[in-house]
């Protein structure tokens, strides 16, 4: 919710927008367009284009829609809980280059497995669903009205499973993109006794769970096939979202579950007292800051029922 006007997080919470705001260029885009990063990675890094198949390009322009995807989705939400004037026009530049960025079939890169990061697409439509309950309903139409038919194509209807679809096949396939599909059909109304709802929540009741590094992820092309119950803070926040208000058994269970591992793993001492080890599934890419940032965001999501 939005901080009371005067207290300290008042203050920390304006100063945070306003920093936001300024990463704001031309056209709406959060963070540097595609070409100034092209342009580094060659001439600094002396690395082969982002645009080249054997370059660096996927995961650099992976970031690049996170980049954009992150903070509108905050500011989305930020906007709707404060209501506040100054907001509505930057979102609003933020929201249509969102639907000026989208390549075909609902996907925010044209690299070679576009399917693989549904992460981005939790953002676009955490961002869309915010932005049109706060009343931005012109702007957020194009991102809400193509994802249901997006979450049909990445759900096998044989498991209840979403997985990363790659050219290549040494993609991860873990429970992370099944519980961001879950998340997002919450996000367009699905109760939870709809087909593809309850039979993504009911594999999701079903993995495995357990603090153990995700040591796999290091070998190879940084990718595996599974990797069993690891430290995945995607797949936990998510689910624990997705299941937010359910009245199942598993609801509880598996929420209980991960709060617990998280507030028994919490570094307690040094200076990192706080903090979470980056030792998940996708820690190696955001580190300390984003695994305790994800362990806050799931932490404080159990606290009531309220899904948007």
């Amino acid at each position: 919710g939005h901080p009371s006007v005067g207290d300290e997080s008042d203050s920390c919470y304006r100063r945070a927008v306003a920093w936001l705001l300024k990463q704001q260029i031309d056209g709406g885009r959060f963070g540097y367009y595609e070409s100034r990063v092209d342009n580094y990675f060659v001439s600094r890094l002396r690395k082969r284009s982002l645009f080249s198949s054997e370059g660096a390009g996927y995961k650099a322009r992976t970031i690049h829609m996170f980049n954009h995807a992150v903070p509108t989705a905050a500011l989305a939400v930020a906007y709707r809980e404060s209501g506040d004037a100054a907001l509505r026009a930057p979102l609003r530049a933020a929201l249509r280059y969102l639907v000026h960025d989208e390549h075909p079939d609902y996907v925010w890169t044209s690299y070679y497995d576009p399917y693989g990061d549904m992460g981005v697409v939790s953002y676009v439509m955490l961002a869309a669903r915010a932005a049109a309950d706060a009343g931005l309903t012109l702007e957020a139409k194009p991102l809400l009205e193509p994802a249901s038919d997006f979450l049909e194509r990445v759900t096998d209807p044989d498991t209840g499973r979403s997985a990363m679809i790659a050219e290549r096949p040494h993609c991860y396939d873990g429970y992370d993109s099944t519980a961001i599909n879950a998340f997002c059909r919450r996000l367009l109304g699905e109760t939870f006794d709809t087909p593809p709802l309850s039979g993504a929540l009911d594999v999701l009741s079903r993995a495995g769970l357990a603090w153990r590094p995700a040591s796999a992820l290091e070998h190879g092309h940084g990718t595996a096939r599974t990797l069993g119950a690891v430290v995945n803070h995607e797949f936990w926040y998510h689910a624990v979202r997705a299941f937010a208000g359910s009245p199942a058994q598993a609801a509880a269970r598996i929420s209980d579950r991960i709060a617990g591992l998280l507030v028994q793993h919490q570094q307690r001492s040094g200076s990192a007292r706080g903090s979470w080890a980056p030792i998940g599934v996708w820690d190696r890419v955001g580190g300390r800051v984003y695994a305790t940032s994800m362990a806050v965001r799931t932490l404080a999501a159990r606290r009531g029922p309220r899904l948007r």
